[in-house]
């Protein structure tokens, strides 16, 4: 099975279009899981993007259908290049229809600024790595195979707290941890909402939010993962997600809004 970084490399068309092969074996149902869509168009924006010190911050997105394996295209569009800021846009293409749309924020580093105030999980950072656990597939999704899993606590389906907790990583590492795996890291993990059903329903991440927070040339996995479920209704969770270096630096912040199918 190929690495994060191999199953999410973009192959330029134009100065702002590009072909992606999307891989067999990161299934989620149909389509390939978000996380893997992300990266993808993470990268190919990126590639627009000529200068060096401006590296991504924010990225908002959703996936309005399914990203089946097989071929898509990317397309990018500029939205504003200020002097200290690049705002660009993407959609995902397959057949006629778009199935997926992101904005991403890139930005050099500033001189000044807040401190984090985000209170990191002392007692599994102090603990550290716990052992690995297998997650059988079925009835998990076909792309948790890709995934190392070191859960601390959060059992899916098993009517508890909707808690997340655990350690995650990469089955087979990419050389070097980069933007785009970590915002496929920080959607590889169940959903916290899972964790107080009792019963197995199929889930999909319609909205997606992450803000990088630490050069991922910093750190790497596995890294600590923490998710709770904010609010829910009609079907609908929202849930936020956070991602931690094993010596307590908050490497990144996810907002997820996820559908109950």
């Amino acid at each position: 099975m190929s690495s994060i970084w191999d199953c999410s490399q973009v192959e330029p068309l134009a100065e702002d279009r590009f072909r992606w092969t999307v891989p067999e074996g990161w299934q989620q149902g149909r389509g390939v899981f978000g996380g893997l869509v992300f990266a993808a168009v993470v990268r190919a924006m990126r590639a627009c993007e000529p200068d060096a010190t401006r590296v991504p911050r924010s990225l908002h997105a959703s996936l309005p259908a399914p990203t089946l394996p097989g071929t898509a295209e990317i397309r990018v569009r500029p939205l504003r290049r200020g002097s200290k800021l690049t705002a660009l846009s993407a959609d995902v293409i397959q057949g006629d229809r778009p199935t997926g749309t992101a904005t991403l924020t890139l930005a050099g580093p500033r001189s000044s600024g807040p401190t984090g105030l985000q209170q990191p999980p002392t007692d599994a950072l102090a603990a550290g790595l716990v052992p690995r656990v297998q997650v059988p597939s079925p009835p998990a999704p076909q792309f948790t195979q890709n995934a190392a899993f070191h859960p601390v606590s959060g059992v899916p389906y098993s009517g508890g707290e909707p808690l997340a907790l655990g350690w995650v990583g990469w089955d087979h590492p990419p050389e070097a941890l980069g933007y785009e795996e970590l915002a496929a890291m920080a959607d590889i993990w169940w959903p916290a909402g899972t964790i107080e059903q009792t019963q197995f329903t199929a889930v999909a991440t319609v909205a997606f939010a992450l803000d990088w927070l630490l050069p991922p040339s910093q750190v790497a996995p596995p890294l600590l993962y923490r998710a709770r479920t904010e609010g829910a209704s009609q079907g609908y969770a929202v849930e936020d997600r956070e991602l931690w270096a094993p010596d307590g630096r908050l490497v990144a912040l996810n907002r997820q809004t996820i559908a109950w199918i």
